[in-house]
């Protein structure tokens, strides 16, 4: 825990002393609700959509699979025709 503090410290020291002058690192690491509302939107929108259209979407994924087990012939190693 100790070394750990000294290396912080050391990396503080060695920052330029004018970094947090302007627009400062944890500025531009700022991430409020303006920015995260849109994002939550959007997911919602698209699982809004999934819960319409359930039966649809497993209907189409039940076709895929199937459409793909059945693409060649399965035998099994002690059947032979």
């Amino acid at each position: 825990m100790i070394i750990a503090t000294k290396l912080c410290a050391q990396a503080i020291a060695a920052l330029p002393s004018n970094w947090m002058t302007g627009l400062g690192a944890f500025v531009l690491l700022y991430i409020g609700p303006d920015q995260i509302l849109p994002l939550t939107s959007v997911l919602g929108a698209i699982t809004g959509l999934l819960l319409m259209f359930w039966n649809r979407v497993m209907g189409l994924l039940r076709t895929v699979t199937r459409a793909l087990s059945r693409r060649g012939p399965h035998k099994s190693p002690g059947q032979e025709t």
